[in-house]
């Protein structure tokens, strides 16, 4: 008996038992077209398991994906919502050791700039986004010892604003030691910006202090461009920030603030800082009177401004309770005590299984020895 003439509840046990690979599923797809209507899809996820795809912004890589996209399908399409930018690394030296990794040779580097920095990528790029229409996510796994980092991440963000692909709700930088200001871009984008980000939802950004502190222009344009571009639909926002070894303390503007007043992230769930300098009233910002009601979860972690004061733990448990974060589940803050210049204690962190302003509700409290 052949497959064509088997009822249909007993080929998609056949086919859905996982059993058959990509060639069997053509095959199968070949019957006929209700056939072919009814398990193309199944082939889709054999080519993209994970509903992902990993490339490298190298114009082979680029026009290999393009020509797969580029006419296909708007279902097939749906099974490519994520896309993970990977490392452009150079040759290994052919006297490299299997145990100590050579540094890559100048001319390799820079003729993988160069080709960044072609027309031709630029322009498969920006065909891309435009190809993709069930986008959702991007993310760089590109971190701070790779080539062309900041090229390939104004590539993709001035693709995603001349494709005008809107659809995005995940975005991930580069885990790279950027600079501030080389986030925020300038005004007429972020304009554009503002329209195309409208569904984001999650945003991790990775940043820098390469001065001896913050500079406060240039944290107020930073701040602002997580915004604008959050400002619709952000419901998780997490900002890890690297500094050198100077112990200057930073210093905010006139009235206290690193952030500007406007700042605003209305359906915020999920916060976490790490390494970034805020104060009270920064806080009081981002934990506006009317968005508090929405947390479940805040993570403020490593050397801040004045956030580290015993004041301010107790401040902000009084902000909390008194605009009803009732759905606040965890509270993570740094402080701690020091003695001969080594930290002795931190301050516990809070889990809450129900509403936490509750005298009945059981807390789970972890305690941070050193």
């Amino acid at each position: 008996m052949t497959l064509d003439v088997l009822p249909q509840e007993l080929v998609d046990m056949v086919v859905f038992d996982n059993r058959l690979d990509a060639s069997d599923l053509n095959k199968i797809r070949q019957l006929s077209r209700s056939h072919n209507h009814r398990f193309q899809h199944i082939n889709w996820a054999f080519l993209f398991p994970s509903r992902e795809i990993r490339i490298l912004l190298t114009e082979d890589s680029l026009l290999r994906l393009y020509r797969i996209v580029e006419n296909a399908c708007d279902d097939l399409k749906s099974y490519i919502p994520h896309v993970f930018i990977d490392p452009i690394e150079p040759p290994e030296p052919e006297e490299a050791c299997a145990n100590h990794k050579e540094p890559p040779d100048p001319r390799e580097v820079q003729k993988i700039i160069r080709a960044l920095k072609h027309p031709r990528v630029k322009s498969l790029i920006t065909k891309l986004m435009k190809a993709l229409t069930h986008l959702r996510t991007i993310e760089f796994n590109l971190w701070d010892d790779f080539i062309g980092v900041g090229i390939q991440w104004k590539l993709v963000m001035d693709a995603i604003v001349t494709a005008k692909r809107g659809t995005l709700e995940t975005l991930r930088t580069p885990r790279n030691k950027f600079p501030m200001s080389s986030l925020s871009p300038p005004r007429q984008q972020l304009a554009l910006q503002q329209s195309l980000f409208a569904n984001l939802k999650s945003l991790l950004v990775t940043t820098a202090v390469r001065t001896a502190y913050e500079r406060v222009t240039v944290t107020m344009e930073f701040w602002n461009w997580i915004s604008v571009i959050g400002g619709n639909n952000l419901e998780e926002l997490v900002v890890i920030g690297f500094r050198g070894e100077s112990f200057a303390k930073p210093v905010p503007n006139a009235e206290g603030r690193f952030l500007p007043k406007s700042f605003n992230l209305p359906k915020l769930k999920h916060l976490e800082l790490t390494d970034v300098c805020v104060t009270f009233k920064d806080l009081n910002v981002i934990l506006r009177k009317g968005n508090i009601r929405h947390l479940e979860s805040i993570r403020i972690a490593e050397r801040v401004a004045e956030v580290n004061r015993p004041a301010f733990f107790f401040k902000l448990l009084k902000r909390l309770q008194k605009y009803g974060a009732r759905r606040l589940r965890n509270l993570e803050l740094p402080l701690g005590g020091t003695h001969n210049n080594v930290v002795a204690y931190e301050l516990p962190n809070l889990c809450f299984e129900d509403n936490w302003s509750s005298p009945k509700t059981e807390t789970r409290v972890e305690v941070n020895m050193h």
